[in-house]
C-alpha cells in the first residue's frame, strides 16, 4: 500500500515540475499553457463534474482528471521541448 502511494507522489512530482517548467518556458504553445490553465481553474472551482461533499467520490474525479489532464498535456507536447525540459530536470 505504502509503495503505490510513494508511487503516485513521484508521478506528481516529476510530472508537476514538467508541466510547470514547459508552462513557464518561452517556447512553450499557447494551447499548452490554456491547458495549464483550464485543468487548474477546473481543480480550484467549486462546481465539479461530482460534488467535493461525496467524500471519496468527489475527490476520485479531481485525481481522475489531473492524471488525465497532465498526462494528456505531457503526451502532446512538442518534442524537441519536452526532450529538453527532461534533460533539465535529470
Amino acid at each position: 500500500m505504502f509503495w503505490r502511494i510513494r508511487r503516485i507522489w513521484q508521478f506528481l512530482r516529476r510530472d508537476g515540475r514538467l508541466l510547470l517548467q514547459a508552462f513557464k518556458h518561452p517556447s512553450c504553445p499557447w494551447w499548452f499553457r490554456l491547458g495549464v490553465l483550464l485543468i487548474a481553474a477546473y481543480l480550484l472551482s467549486p462546481i465539479d463534474i461530482v460534488p467535493d461533499w461525496l467524500i471519496f467520490l468527489g475527490w476520485l474525479d479531481d485525481a481522475l482528471i489531473l492524471g488525465w489532464g497532465v498526462r494528456t498535456l505531457l503526451r502532446h507536447l512538442p518534442a524537441p521541448l519536452r526532450l529538453e525540459l527532461q534533460s533539465q530536470t535529470r
